[in-house]
């Protein structure tokens, strides 16, 4: 149950990402999520035709 919610998060934070992303023109963007999230995130914006650049400062 809580991987599937976690799952449907980062599906719908990156929709969200995405959707300010196209709406604005925006040709860069910093995402801060915490590390939970990290790898879901990533595979779904690469999964979109994202490039992805990971900084891990923890």
């Amino acid at each position: 149950m809580l991987r599937q919610t976690l799952e449907r998060r980062n599906e719908d934070m990156v929709a969200r990402t995405v959707e300010d992303v196209t709406e604005h023109g925006y040709q860069n963007v910093c995402v801060v999520v915490g590390a939970t999230h990290l790898e879901g995130m990533v595979r779904e914006f690469e999964a979109r035709g994202f490039d992805v650049a990971v900084a891990d400062f923890s």
